[in-house]
Formats: structure tokens, sequence, C-alpha cells
């Protein structure tokens, strides 16, 4: 980054013309979510998320004219790094309850509807450890590296919600 911003920078053709010969004239927006030439920036899809495999698209920092893309500066305080690691925290407490009621229900009856009911529970907890952590190493490298980028999970809790409600179900189609 820093290279191409000095390339940038000592480029005199650049830098000594005015924004609307350059292109970005007064009506362009100042700060802008896609290309400057109106084209929108890829999204990841659920594998290249859920795989971690998305990294941005380097072709689109730049429209076809060559202009860069005007962003808005992403300033990380320490309290939003603190705040990722409060929902990690929270995340594995919840696991670590489903964890605990998943080995009661292993050790409280011999049954084997309630061994299985067990054996989902503890599945879901350790699930629910490796994707906090995969979010949680996510947001971090956002934050690192100062990423524009959307910080939610919309994977996750909607996952996790999910089997809470099929372990719920089978329960009480159980009892």
């Amino acid at each position: 980054f820093a290279a191409d911003r000095l390339a940038k920078a000592q480029e005199e053709d650049t830098y000594l013309r005015s924004p609307a010969e350059t292109g970005g004239g007064l009506d362009a927006p100042l700060l802008a979510r896609g290309s400057a030439d109106g084209a929108e920036v890829k999204k990841p899809g659920f594998l290249q998320r859920l795989l971690g495999l998305f990294r941005g698209v380097e072709s689109a920092a730049s429209s076809a004219r060559g202009l860069p893309v005007r962003r808005a500066i992403v300033a990380v305080q320490p309290k939003t790094l603190y705040s990722n690691e409060r929902t990690f925290l929270e995340w594995i407490h919840f696991a670590v309850v489903i964890a605990g009621l998943g080995i009661l229900m292993l050790h409280a009856t011999g049954e084997a509807a309630h061994v299985m009911i067990g054996r989902g529970l503890i599945l879901a907890a350790i699930f629910l450890i490796i994707w906090s952590m995969h979010v949680f190493n996510w947001r971090a490298d956002g934050l690192d590296y100062k990423v524009s980028m959307d910080y939610q999970d919309n994977v996750g809790p909607v996952v996790l919600v999910f089997s809470m409600l099929g372990a719920l179900g089978f329960a009480s189609l159980h009892a």
C-alpha cells in the first residue's frame, strides 16, 4: 500500500492537475463504496466467507480510467479491539454452557436418546468454539490492516439458532 501511495504522490501529472481534469469533478462523492466509475465492488460468497478465502479484489481499487477510489479512513480505537475480544469471550462462554449441558445429558441417564442429544450439544459447542475463533481472527485481521469492510457475522448466529431449534424439536419429540 505504501509503495502505491508513494508512486502516486510522485507522479507530477496526477497531483498538479485539478480534480475536474483528472475526472473527479466536484459532483463526484468524496467517499464511495464502489469504484470511481460506478461499478460495484464484488462481495464475497457464502463459501468464501465460511473458509476465509475472500481478501478483497485488488482490481476494484481503481476504475477503468485508472483513478483511485475514494474511501473512508478506518480509525481503529482500543475500545474496538476490546469489543472484539469481549464478543469472542461471550461466544466461548455460551459454548461452555452448551458443552456443560451436553455432558450433563451424557451422564445423567443411560437412555440412548439422551446420549444422542448430549453428543449433539457437544458437537454444537465444538462448532461454536471453532466458528467464534474464526470470526475473532477475521475481525482482528480486518482491524489490524484497517480494512473498510462489514464486521458483522451473518452466518454463525443463524446456524446456532437453527441448531438449537433442531435440538429443542428433537428433545420435545422424544419426550
